[in-house]
C-alpha cells in the first residue's frame, strides 16, 4: 500500500495516533509547490515519527531541495514524480 499523504490535512482535526492503529503505510510520499509548505513538511514528519509511523518519508515538489529533505527529516527527495518513483522503488525494494 502507498499512500500519498497531503501535508495540508494533518493539520486538520484528525489525531494521527487514531491513524495508526488502521494504517500501516509502507511508504509516505508529500509534494511541496509552495516554500511555505516546506514548513508544513517538517511539521508533519514530525507528528508521524512521534506518533510511531515509521514508513519511509519521501518528498519533493518545486519548493524543495535535497539539502531541504535532509535537514525536514524526510528519508528520500525526488526532483520529479520520476525520480520519486525510483527512489520509492529503492526504498520499499520494489
Amino acid at each position: 500500500m502507498i499512500i500519498h499523504l497531503v501535508n495540508q490535512l494533518v493539520g486538520c482535526d484528525f489525531p494521527l495516533s487514531r491513524c495508526r492503529s488502521w494504517v500501516d503505510p509502507d511508504i509516505i510520499a508529500m509534494s511541496a509547490l509552495i516554500s511555505i509548505s516546506v514548513s508544513k513538511m517538517a511539521e508533519t514528519i514530525a507528528v508521524l515519527k512521534e506518533n510511531g509511523i515509521r514508513a519511509p518519508i519521501v518528498v519533493g515538489g518545486a519548493a524543495l531541495t535535497e539539502k531541504n529533505a535532509k535537514t525536514i527529516g524526510a528519508d528520500g527527495y525526488g526532483f520529479d514524480a520520476w525520480q520519486g518513483l525510483r527512489i520509492i522503488r529503492k526504498l520499499t525494494g520494489r
